[in-house]
Formats: C-alpha cells, sequence, structure tokens
C-alpha cells in the first residue's frame, strides 16, 4: 500500500511537471514571480477561514449529539483528517474514517453516532456544491467552454451523492432484506457483496443520527455554512488571478474553479495533484488567459488550497497522534 501511494504522488508531481514543461517552464515562473506577499498571506487567511468553518460544522453535529468537546480539539480532527484526505485518492471522502476514528476518541459516543453525523457532514457539504455548480456548468456550456470531461466527472458525482443520500435516509428495511439474503459466493463478486451487507448494516443504525441531524433550523444553518465555503474558492481563484496583474472575469473564475474540483475528486491521485491544476490551466486558457498565465494561476492557487493546508494538517496530526497515544478512549 506504501509502495502504491508513492507511485500514486510521483505520477500526480510527473503530471504537474509535464504541465509547467508544456506551457513553458520561464513563462510560468514569469508570471508567478508577481505574486505579493502580502497578499499570500491575506490568501492564506482567508484559506484558514474556510477551514474554520467547516471544523466549526462538525463542532455544532458533535455538540448536537452531547459531545463535550472544544472547538479547538475539533479544529485539530478536521485538519487531521483533511490531512489523510489530502495524501489518498478519494472522492472526497478519503479522511472520513479517520474523522470518524478520532472524533470516537476525543468523545466517547457510540459508533453509530460519530458514523452519522459524518453522513450529515458530508450531505450537508456536496449538497450545496451540486447546487451551485449546476448553473456554472450551464453558464460554462451556454459559452462554449464546457469540457466532456466535466459533464461525466458531474455525472459520477451525482450519482455518487444520489447513493449517499439514498444511504443516508434508509430505514432499517432495505438493510434487513440484504443481510437476509447474505451471499456465500466467492471470488470479487462475493467479497464485494459481504462488504455492502457490512456497509448497510452499519449504515441502517447510523441513518437515524443522520436524519436526525439534517432536520430543522440547524440544516440550514449548516448548508448555509457549506455554502459560504463553497462560494469562496473561485474567490480565491480570481484574486490570486488579479494579484498576478490578469484580467479574468468572475464567471471564468468560476467555471474554471468547479471544473478542476469536480475532475480533482475522480480518485486518481493524491488530493486530485495533477488533475486540479491541467483542469484549471486548461478552463482558464479557454477563457482570455494564454497557457503559462493560466497554469501559474493554479500553481498559485494551489500552494493556497493544497500545498498550505497539508503543511497545517500534517503538523495537526503529529500532534493528534502524539496526543491519544496516551489518552484513554473518551477523553
Amino acid at each position: 500500500m506504501q509502495a502504491k501511494m508513492v507511485l500514486l504522488w510521483l505520477l500526480g508531481i510527473a503530471l504537474v511537471g509535464a504541465f509547467i514543461i508544456a506551457a513553458g517552464g520561464d513563462d510560468v515562473v514569469w508570471v508567478a514571480r508577481h505574486v505579493d506577499p502580502i497578499g499570500l498571506a491575506l490568501l492564506f487567511f482567508l484559506q484558514m477561514m474556510t477551514l474554520g468553518v467547516s471544523a466549526y460544522q462538525w463542532h455544532r453535529l458533535l455538540r448536537s449529539l452531547g459531545a463535550g468537546i472544544g472547538f479547538m480539539s475539533t479544529f485539530r480532527i478536521h485538519l487531521s483528517s483533511a490531512f489523510v484526505e489530502s495524501v489518498t485518492p478519494s472522492v472526497k471522502v478519503g479522511g472520513e474514517a479517520a474523522k470518524i476514528y478520532l472524533s470516537r476518541r476525543a468523545t466517547g459516543l457510540p459508533g453509530d453516532a460519530v458514523l452519522g453525523a459524518a453522513m450529515a457532514h458530508k450531505y450537508l457539504s456536496l449538497l450545496p456544491f451540486l447546487l451551485v455548480l449546476i448553473p456554472v456548468i450551464g453558464a460554462a456550456g451556454a459559452m462554449g467552454v464546457l469540457s466532456r470531461w466535466v459533464v461525466y466527472a458531474f455525472l459520477i458525482l451525482f450519482a455518487v451523492f444520489a447513493l449517499f443520500f439514498a444511504t443516508a435516509h434508509r430505514h432499517g428495511g432495505d438493510a434487513d432484506r440484504v443481510t437476509s439474503n447474505e451471499s456465500d459466493g466467492s471470488g470479487l463478486w462475493g467479497a464485494y457483496a459481504r462488504k455492502m451487507q457490512r456497509f448497510l448494516q452499519t449504515a441502517r443504525g447510523a441513518g437515524g443520527y443522520s436524519r436526525a441531524l439534517t432536520r430543522g433550523s440547524e440544516r440550514w444553518t449548516l448548508l448555509g455554512l457549506s455554502t459560504i465555503v463553497w462560494l469562496l474558492y473561485p474567490v480565491t481563484v480570481y484574486l490570486v488571478a488579479q494579484m498576478l496583474g490578469l484580467g479574468v472575469r468572475p464567471l471564468s473564475a468560476a467555471i474554471s474553479t468547479y471544473s478542476a474540483y469536480v475532475l480533482s475528486m475522480i480518485p486518481l491521485t493524491p488530493g486530485g495533484l495533477g488533475t486540479f491544476e491541467g483542469a484549471m490551466s486548461l478552463m482558464l486558457a479557454r477563457g482570455s488567459l494564454s497557457a503559462p498565465e493560466g497554469l501559474a494561476v493554479a500553481l498559485v492557487t494551489r500552494l493556497i488550497t493544497f500545498w498550505f493546508p497539508l503543511l497545517l494538517s500534517g503538523g495537526a496530526t503529529l500532534s493528534t497522534v502524539w496526543t491519544i497515544r496516551d489518552t484513554p478512549e473518551g477523553h
């Protein structure tokens, strides 16, 4: 597994390197050298705000379950799960297992309760993204700049969300029927069926918590916070372009940002390394920028939204691992 992860990291870095060479390394550096240290620091702060909002959502969900946990502890758990998500190929779910484990250790809540909170958090995070994405994709299609790969990735993401939503709001009956027909088959299909049975059994118990946490005014508050987070990402791209002295329209920034996020959610490389940069630079180049300019914007954006949080979350992960070594579960 470790060898595979190293290879995937090398693949992602190789893709970024190939894009830089193809766009003209000297030209990309020339554009990127206009980075303003003060502007970069402000964008780092903006990224910290988005991380803080996401952690605050998780904190509210845990407190709704009766967990007596402080915000900073929740923030550290959130950063640790974000680190796992960033270093593994995932459709934005790679860090959920780490989040559930660390939250159980910190709060002593039942596994079903924490899993239900995680399902609710994912639902409350992905739904606003899809709702924001639909008009942006429509605008890109009308402008003739929409890539078919973005459409394919969006359809896959939509199907995954629909399946997740159905599972999160499933009542016990369906899980019982699947469990009562346990397959005794062997091979790949038999192993897959058994995994699905175990998942449905677990989701059946967690679904009640998930449904309870996504009702009432609390749901709208958390959905609103998620919408703010997703709207801030194209703002970051727009501000990066302005900092580099490049003329990018807000709509072009939104199209390139969400296209890059959709494609990077396909679990190919850790954190979408390579796919994000390639998709963003391509979409910006379809607008008003040259290939070196588009790639420079993508690279600086990733410095803010990927490499900076990766460094921050890596430190939080080391701190968390060190802390839980000597901390009894539930304390």
